[in-house]
């Protein structure tokens, strides 16, 4: 899953987005309601 959320911000960075604050974390958070409980 961890790797999933760095694949989705590094499309993020690629996109222009290079200076996010995001985490990979914060990514999956849209598709993983209870992504909180997850040990990532």
């Amino acid at each position: 899953m961890k790797l999933w959320g760095k694949l989705l911000l590094e499309i993020r960075k690629s996109l222009g987005n290079d200076k996010t604050k995001l985490t990979e974390k914060d990514m999956l958070r849209h598709i993983i309601t209870d992504i909180d409980r997850l040990d990532l």
